[in-house]
């Protein structure tokens, strides 16, 4: 049973049918993202309502960081536009990592 106190009706869910659920080139899921529209329950998938959307946790922010060119240092004398991320960035996703590290619960 479903009830909500702001609608009189149940949000038909939206099906994605034969679509993998995996994010463009750009990292986002877009329609298909279960997270973001109601979905039927799926064993397999139990456990996607437990991921965070964006700005919803200002702490895991840079996990939606949006990577650009000027975050790349490329080596002096490089005849190709291959760097590394730079040092900040880098610190950046070391310190979510060792956040998402001690979320880490082993059932």
């Amino acid at each position: 049973m479903i009830t909500s106190p702001n609608v009189d009706f149940v949000p038909e869910p939206h099906i994605f049918e034969d679509k993998d659920l995996q994010p463009h080139a750009d990292g986002h899921f877009r329609l298909v993202d279960c997270s973001q529209w109601p979905q039927l329950y799926d064993k397999e998938y139990q456990y996607s309502v437990c991921i965070p959307r964006k700005d919803s946790v200002p702490s895991l922010a840079i996990a939606w960081y949006n990577l650009t060119q000027d975050n790349f240092v490329i080596p002096s004398g490089s005849k190709s536009a291959v760097g590394m991320l730079g040092d900040r960035r880098v610190k950046d996703f070391e310190h979510l990592l060792q956040l998402l590290h001690g979320c880490q619960q082993y059932l």
